[in-house]
């Protein structure tokens, strides 16, 4: 076997378990004890997507959920409104709120006052999104709950990340690989010529 061909199923190797890793490690089940969130903040409303395992919350309603969010902008309440809660795959649950702060902040804090009513250790896998692209990851736990979104000058704001980034970057590399393997294959077919 020569070394384009080697090369070239190399690279689609390294691609799929790339592809293949970023996607398991999006879909999995629910762990319990567990939970993710993601805040995006857009001029003066935070918007949170929060899943947890069905059975950390079951015993807790959508609206208290909400309430143990406490949201506030350069140090001012922004009142939150459930705008969804549904099952998610098999053993989830997400919930979506919307945090409407008295105007666009320099400073959101969110201080996940929740977390004392869901089982003891559980923690919450946060990811704070400022309106000016600033990204902000933190492992929340009882007695450490607070999750703080700095603004910062720039000229012009990124989109925000979104639950299809890593599925798009997956795609993405597969194809990049399946086209330099291609590449490496013509060449070789060339140079045999």
């Amino acid at each position: 076997m020569s070394w384009l061909r080697r090369l070239a199923y190399a690279l689609v190797a390294i691609a799929t378990s790339t592809a293949l890793g970023t996607i398991a490690r999006w879909a999995h089940a629910h762990s319990a004890g567990v939970s993710k969130a993601e805040y995006l903040v857009a001029g003066d409303v935070v918007r949170a997507e929060l899943t947890f395992a069905r059975s950390d919350v079951e015993e807790i309603s959508p609206s208290d959920i909400v309430r143990g969010i406490d949201v506030r902008g350069d140090g001012r309440p922004c009142p939150g409104a459930l705008e969804t809660a549904e099952s998610a795959d098999q053993d989830g649950f997400d919930v979506r709120a919307r945090f409407a702060c008295p105007s666009v902040a320099t400073r959101i804090t969110i201080d996940m006052t929740l977390l004392a009513r869901l089982p003891p250790g559980h923690r919450q896998i946060a990811r704070g999104v400022g309106a000016d692209g600033v990204v902000v990851d933190a492992l929340l736990t009882q007695g450490h709950e607070l999750l703080a979104i700095e603004a910062r000058e720039r000229a012009a704001p990124p989109d925000a990340p979104t639950r299809r980034t890593p599925i798009v970057v997956a795609l993405l590399t597969i194809v990049a690989v399946a086209g330099a393997a291609w590449f490496a294959l013509r060449v070789r077919a060339t140079m045999k010529r």
